[in-house]
Parts: C-alpha cells; sequence; structure tokens
C-alpha cells in the first residue's frame, strides 16, 4: 500500500488502483505525485479463456516454424557465407580480366548471398516469427 492506495491488478500495460478510505490520498512524502482511481472491469472471463483455447494451434504451430526456420538460418548462413567468398574471389578475377560490369555484377550477387545480404534478411523474419510466438504464448500463459 502506497499513499492509502492498494494495488488490484494488472492486465497488460492497465494497471488498476484503488483509493482506500481510511488514508488520505497524498501524503507529505508523495506530495506532487498524480494517483488515478480506476475500476476493475469484470466480466469476460468465459470468452477470454475461449481465446486463449482458438490461440493455443497457433502458439504451436509459429513454434514450430520458428525453430526449423532458425535451423535452416544458421545451416544456410554457413553454407551461402562460404559460397559468397568463392565468388568474390571469381568476381575480382572476372574484374580484372572481363571487364568492370561482369566484375561488379558478380560483387553484387555475391554481397546479396553473403551473411550481409538476404541471410540477414531472413534471419529478421525469423525473429518476428518468435516474437508473434513470444506474444502468442504471454497472451495465454501470461
Amino acid at each position: 500500500m502506497v499513499c492509502g492506495i492498494r494495488w488490484i491488478g494488472c492486465s497488460g500495460d492497465l494497471q488498476t488502483f484503488h483509493k482506500l478510505d481510511d488514508a488520505p490520498l497524498l501524503l507529505e512524502e508523495y506530495h506532487g505525485k498524480i494517483f488515478i482511481e480506476e475500476k476493475v472491469l469484470g466480466g469476460g472471463s468465459a470468452m477470454r479463456l475461449l481465446f486463449k483455447i482458438l490461440a493455443l494451434p497457433f502458439v504451436m504451430v509459429t513454434g514450430l516454424l520458428y525453430l526449423v526456420c532458425k535451423f535452416l538460418v544458421l545451416i544456410s548462413g554457413a553454407v551461402l557465407g562460404i559460397l559468397s567468398g568463392i565468388i568474390f574471389l571469381a568476381s575480382l578475377v572476372l574484374f580484372f580480366t572481363v571487364g568492370l560490369w561482369a566484375g561488379l555484377s558478380w560483387m553484387v550477387i555475391a554481397f546479396l548471398i553473403s551473411p550481409y545480404g538476404l541471410p540477414m534478411l531472413a534471419a529478421g523474419l525469423t525473429g518476428m516469427i518468435g516474437s508473434v510466438n513470444c506474444a502468442l504464448r504471454d497472451f495465454i500463459f501470461g
């Protein structure tokens, strides 16, 4: 209990407080702070339970999809990293023997398959799948 206010509950970002009748709202050491009194909304627990049950298969699917994508990103990043080094060396040879445009085009291809190109994009998308999975788990179990 802080300054005559008792914490009732928390749902997401909404924190609900009630003022106790026997204590003043502001004491001297808490002067200048504003406390908001809100009411706890009742009902809706059956609907929330239904949504949690409906969200459970999505948690399982996104969890499996996240693990598979994470594995594929790790393996493809290693393989494409080695391949991009080989293509970069070949593009340097093409740059000096054939011409400027041939060497530059193969350097762009080497960059796209390097760990900073398409594998980084795939890792970002895999992270988004993981975030969705985490949010769904927080909704169900939190």
